[in-house]
C-alpha cells in the first residue's frame, strides 16, 4: 500500500511521513491537487490529507476527492488543527473513511496507520 501525504505544511509532512515509515508503508509526498487525484484512480492507495491545504477548501475539490478513492477502492482520512471546528466540519461533510485532529497524530492515528498497514499484507 502506497500512502499519499497531502500538505503544504513541511512540519506536518515530515511528521506524517515519519508515521508512515514507521508502520513500513512507503509515503508519497505532494501539494498538487492533480497529483492527488492522479493517484486516487490507482489501486491501493491511501490519501491523508491535511485540511489547512488551501487547495482542498474548494467548493467540491475534498468530496471529489472521496468520490474518485471510494470508486477506486482507496481510503481517504483528513488531518484537521485542533481547533478549527470549520475545518473538521468540511471534513466530516465529505465522508472521508476517517477524520483525525494534529493531537490525536501520535495514539490513534498511529494505531490506524497499523491497521491500514496488516489489512494490506493480508491481501498483498
Amino acid at each position: 500500500m502506497k500512502i499519499i501525504v497531502c500538505s503544504t505544511d513541511r512540519y506536518l509532512t515530515d511528521n506524517l511521513r515519519r508515521l508512515v515509515q514507521g508502520e513500513k508503508l512507503f509515503p508519497i509526498s505532494t501539494d498538487k491537487i492533480e497529483r492527488l487525484l492522479a493517484e486516487m484512480k490507482t489501486l491501493d492507495r491511501l490519501a491523508i490529507i491535511d485540511m489547512a491545504w488551501k487547495d482542498i477548501q474548494g467548493r467540491g475539490v475534498l468530496r471529489q476527492v472521496v468520490n474518485i478513492a471510494r470508486v477506486s477502492g482507496n481510503q481517504v482520512i483528513c488531518v484537521c488543527p485542533n481547533q478549527e471546528e470549520a475545518l473538521k466540519k468540511l471534513a466530516r461533510s465529505a465522508r472521508p473513511d476517517e477524520v483525525f485532529i494534529r493531537y490525536d497524530l501520535e495514539t490513534t492515528f498511529r494505531e490506524y496507520l497499523r491497521k491500514c498497514y496488516l489489512e494490506s499484507q493480508a491481501t498483498g
